[in-house]
Protein backbone atom coordinates (compact mmCIF):
# COMPACT_ATOMS: atom_id res chain seq x y z
CA UNK A 1 0.00 0.00 0.00
CA UNK A 2 1.46 3.32 -0.66
CA UNK A 3 0.74 5.64 1.88
CA UNK A 4 2.25 8.84 -0.05
CA UNK A 5 6.10 8.66 1.43
CA UNK A 6 6.91 4.78 1.33
CA UNK A 7 5.14 1.18 0.16
CA UNK A 8 4.02 -1.02 2.80
CA UNK A 9 4.24 -4.98 1.74
CA UNK A 10 4.07 -8.44 3.31
CA UNK A 11 3.59 -9.19 7.24
CA UNK A 12 5.60 -11.64 8.90
CA UNK A 13 5.32 -12.86 12.54
CA UNK A 14 8.62 -12.39 14.37
CA UNK A 15 9.08 -15.28 17.31
CA UNK A 16 11.77 -15.11 19.68
CA UNK A 17 13.45 -18.49 21.20
CA UNK A 18 14.96 -18.84 24.51
CA UNK A 19 17.59 -21.51 25.52
CA UNK A 20 17.79 -23.40 28.52
CA UNK A 21 21.39 -25.81 29.25
CA UNK A 22 22.38 -24.81 25.39
CA UNK A 23 18.81 -26.13 24.37
CA UNK A 24 15.93 -24.43 23.30
CA UNK A 25 13.60 -23.87 25.49
CA UNK A 26 10.67 -22.42 24.30
CA UNK A 27 9.65 -20.16 21.03
CA UNK A 28 6.72 -17.66 21.21
CA UNK A 29 5.50 -15.34 19.33
CA UNK A 30 6.27 -11.40 20.15
CA UNK A 31 4.86 -9.26 17.12
CA UNK A 32 4.78 -8.84 13.73
CA UNK A 33 6.97 -6.81 10.92
CA UNK A 34 5.31 -5.31 7.84
CA UNK A 35 7.93 -4.81 4.93
CA UNK A 36 8.74 -1.22 3.50
CA UNK A 37 10.53 0.41 0.40
CA UNK A 38 10.69 3.96 -0.43
CA UNK A 39 10.04 3.20 -3.97
CA UNK A 40 6.32 3.77 -5.51
CA UNK A 41 4.25 1.16 -6.44
CA UNK A 42 4.72 2.07 -10.05
CA UNK A 43 8.40 0.88 -9.59
CA UNK A 44 7.13 -2.72 -8.19
CA UNK A 45 7.91 -3.93 -11.95
CA UNK A 46 11.29 -2.96 -11.87
CA UNK A 47 14.19 -5.40 -11.70
CA UNK A 48 16.01 -2.96 -8.99
CA UNK A 49 13.07 -2.90 -7.24
CA UNK A 50 13.66 -3.94 -3.51
CA UNK A 51 12.24 -3.50 0.18
CA UNK A 52 14.22 -1.09 2.19
CA UNK A 53 13.30 -2.72 5.60
CA UNK A 54 10.41 -3.57 7.93
CA UNK A 55 9.02 -2.10 10.69
CA UNK A 56 8.05 -4.18 13.98
CA UNK A 57 4.55 -3.57 15.55
CA UNK A 58 2.59 -5.58 18.36
CA UNK A 59 -0.31 -8.08 17.48
CA UNK A 60 -2.88 -5.23 18.80
CA UNK A 61 -2.21 -3.62 15.43
CA UNK A 62 -2.70 -6.42 13.39
CA UNK A 63 -5.97 -6.46 11.62
CA UNK A 64 -8.86 -8.67 10.39
CA UNK A 65 -7.05 -8.15 6.63
CA UNK A 66 -4.11 -6.65 5.55
CA UNK A 67 -5.74 -3.19 4.44
CA UNK A 68 -7.05 -2.88 8.36
CA UNK A 69 -3.40 -3.85 9.08
CA UNK A 70 -1.77 -1.37 7.47
CA UNK A 71 -4.88 1.29 8.02
CA UNK A 72 -3.63 0.84 11.95
CA UNK A 73 0.49 0.58 11.41
CA UNK A 74 0.97 3.97 9.31
CA UNK A 75 -1.56 5.49 12.28
CA UNK A 76 1.23 3.81 14.48
CA UNK A 77 3.86 5.72 12.64
CA UNK A 78 1.75 9.17 12.39
CA UNK A 79 1.41 8.88 16.09
CA UNK A 80 -1.86 8.43 15.77
CA UNK A 81 -2.34 5.30 17.67
CA UNK A 82 -0.84 4.86 20.93
CA UNK A 83 0.97 1.45 21.33
CA UNK A 84 2.49 0.56 24.81
CA UNK A 85 5.72 0.12 25.00
CA UNK A 86 6.20 -3.50 26.09
CA UNK A 87 3.82 -4.48 23.29
CA UNK A 88 6.31 -2.82 20.86
CA UNK A 89 9.80 -4.45 22.60
CA UNK A 90 7.84 -7.43 22.85
CA UNK A 91 7.91 -8.02 26.30
CA UNK A 92 5.87 -10.66 28.27
CA UNK A 93 4.36 -9.76 31.34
Amino acid sequence: MNNGEFVLGNVFPIFQTTYRGGEIDQTFLVGYEIEYSIMSLKDKDKPDFKIDGSIPFPESLLGETYEATVKNVVRMLKGEKEVAAYEVFGVQL
